[in-house]
């Protein structure tokens, strides 16, 4: 069960119907809420819900391709690994 954050939630939201990209840096203490924060605010909403870990850079890129790359996108059908973070397709 979910419970507060309402005003959190509205932020997201409103960031979400707005025209053009966002980017939202979310930040805090441990153990405070952010990441079912942001569980909640994509229930119903196609995403995909990554976090990262402290680990190489090659092993964070590998296991964001593995998580992109399970979904139903283009790209799927003929990469199998992202070979860096900056290349375009």
């Amino acid at each position: 069960m979910f419970i507060g954050r309402k005003r959190e939630l509205q932020f997201l939201e409103d960031k979400y119907n707005s025209k053009g990209g966002q980017l939202i840096v979310l930040y805090g203490r441990r153990r405070v809420g952010k990441t079912e924060t942001l569980r909640e605010f994509c229930k119903g909403k196609r995403h995909i819900f990554y976090s990262c870990r402290e680990v190489s850079d090659k092993l964070q890129l590998r296991s964001f391709s593995e998580k992109l790359l399970k979904e139903n996108i283009p790209a799927a059908s003929y990469i199998k690994e992202f070979s860096e973070w900056e290349r375009r397709l």
